[in-house]
């Protein structure tokens, strides 16, 4: 396929991208991907764990805010070390979470 080939289909897919872009992709100049993290989700303890936890107490959102995405995945605990040890499993996976703990009275 031609470069403007590949523009067309991808914007068919809903993806715009330039021709020019599509050629530094295509001679090896830029990387598709390298805005995007790498994830590993090849089974291990830690995935196992996190798919665990996300079936018990975590939640997940999605927000488009302009070109960027942004997930959020939220884990509602008492226990601080629960939550840290779930962080620690994300870390692992090649995700960078942050931690934030709630005051809650009740």
């Amino acid at each position: 396929m031609s470069y403007s080939e590949i523009t067309r289909t991808l914007e068919s897919k809903g993806v715009k991208v330039s021709r020019v872009t599509v050629m530094r992709w295509c001679k090896g100049l830029h990387d598709p991907f390298n805005r995007m993290n790498s994830v590993r989700l090849e089974p291990s303890p830690e995935l196992a764990y996190i798919v665990g936890v996300m079936f018990g107490d975590g939640s997940t959102s999605f927000r488009k805010s302009g070109r960027s995405h942004k997930y959020r995945v939220r884990l509602k605990v008492v226990d601080r070390e629960f939550a840290e040890e779930f962080k620690r499993c994300l870390e692992v996976i090649g995700l960078k979470p942050s931690l934030r703990f709630e005051r809650n009275r009740g």
